[in-house]
Order: C-alpha cells, then structure tokens, then sequence
C-alpha cells in the first residue's frame, strides 16, 4: 500500500529528489553533447577495469540508465570502438601534424614535445588494455599513422641525409623501423608514467629533446647504409593496399615476397 507523500521518509524524498535531477540533467544536455560526456566517462572507466563489464553494470558506472547507453549508442562494443577512437585516434597523432618543412630535429622536437606532453593516464591505460584485449589500435591504424607521421619522418631523415627524395625511391622497411624507435621511445615515457607509475618529471621536454637529439645522429648514417645495402630484408616497400592485395605492404619490384618483419 502506498503511503501518502507526506509520510515518506527523508531518504526516500531524498532518494526521489536525486532521480529528479537526474532525468533533469538528461533533459538539459544535447545529444551530442550527451554523447561525448558518455564517451568521456567510459574511457575513464575502461581504463581502470576493462571492457569485460555488463552494460547494466557500466550503465550503473557511468550514473545512467542502459535505455540511455542503447539509446546513444547500437551495442556496449560501439561504444567501446567510439571510446578508443576518442582517446586513442587523437593520440596516434591525428590532432598534431608533423611539420616536414622544418629541420628534422626542429620539426619532431615540436611534434613529439606535445605528443608526450599529451599522453594521460586515461590514455595510455586504454592504449595497453585494447592491446592486451586484442583491440590492437597501432595495427587497425597503421596505415593512417604511417601516411602522416611515418612516411613525412623518412622524407625528413632522407633529406638530412642527402638522400633521393620519396619519389625517386619507395620508402623501405627498414626506415620505417628507424622511425618507429623514436616513435616507440615517446610512448614509452607515457607508459613508465602513467602503467608503470614510475617517478618523472613534471616537464619532460629535456628528455624529449635528448631522444630526438641522439635518434638524429645516429639515425642518419643508419639510414645510408641501408640504402647502400639494400638488403632484402629491409626492401619491403610501404604503400598504400590495394583492395585486391588487403595489406599495407608491397614487395619492391624484382624481388620476392619474404616473411620476414
């Protein structure tokens, strides 16, 4: 039997005051607006305790209803594939460019400072979580990664080396692995930061920009001599696959295809 509103209790008025506010919340924000606040307190909540969770249990976490959740988004895993490509599209360096008209220690000291100034916990965490989740996000955007950081890196370090420009010759795995140490070097720091929560500096441009200093130097005769060697192992040519060929790699012509990474 239901009791008269003026004998319910002062948790229940305060219980039925919080539901009020809530749905009032829900009412005032825009769907999009809705949207990306769901999305920023996912990542959040996924980075701390992964992805294996109910949407009934992640609806209870993210303080809405699951009506909510499906509402905004078509299954717990688009809105899992929608939070990492918000946090983890960006950091794989959409939102920054890399300048290819700079010197080439110039331009990655500018990229990679706001890269790792950019790395958060929220962050990093999802980006070793969806690795360990088979989510692989460098391998579902290496072809993005590689046309816009990667490939502009080579150019550069060809140039500084006085090397034939991209045009002239594809470039080669072997430079894309060159490029990819200092790549790997400034994700890295993220992670002894924020997984390994291991002691760093506030500021770590000075390290950056020793990285990059030392990555220059010795990157430079490396990459000559791999275009004097031209092992066939390191002349796996990068473009862009072709929908009958379904991957990122083509083999430079004259040679034979190798499995060899």
């Amino acid at each position: 039997m239901n009791r008269p509103r003026s004998e319910r209790s002062d948790a229940e008025k305060g219980q039925a005051a919080k539901k009020q506010t809530a749905s009032s919340d829900r009412r005032r924000f825009p769907a999009d607006q809705r949207r990306a606040q769901m999305i920023e307190q996912a990542a959040v909540h996924f980075a701390a305790h992964g992805f294996e969770i109910s949407t009934r249990d992640l609806a209870a976490a993210l303080g809405v209803t699951q009506a909510l959740i499906y509402k905004h988004f078509a299954s717990k895993e688009a809105l899992i594939e929608q939070t990492l490509e918000a946090a983890l599209g960006r950091q794989s360096g959409d939102a920054l460019v890399f300048d290819a008209s700079r010197p080439l220690a110039e331009a990655l000291g500018a990229f990679y400072r706001a890269f790792v100034a950019g790395a958060t916990e929220t962050r990093m965490r999802l980006f070793i979580r969806a690795g360990l989740d088979g989510r692989s996000w460098p391998t579902k955007r290496g072809a993005a990664l590689t046309q816009n950081l990667f490939l502009p890196m080579i150019a550069g370090l060809r140039r500084t080396a006085g090397l034939p420009a991209l045009a002239k010759r594809p470039a080669m795995r072997g430079e894309r692995e060159l490029v990819m140490m200092i790549h790997a070097a400034m994700v890295f720091l993220g992670i002894r930061r924020h997984v390994y929560g291991m002691p760093m500096p506030d500021n770590l441009d000075d390290v950056v920009d020793l990285y990059i200093g030392s990555f220059v130097s010795g990157a430079t005769p490396a990459i000559r001599a791999l275009h004097e060697s031209g092992a066939d192992s390191l002349t796996v040519t990068l473009l862009a696959p072709t929908p009958e060929q379904g991957r990122d790699e083509v083999i430079s012509p004259g040679r034979k295809h190798s499995s060899s990474t």
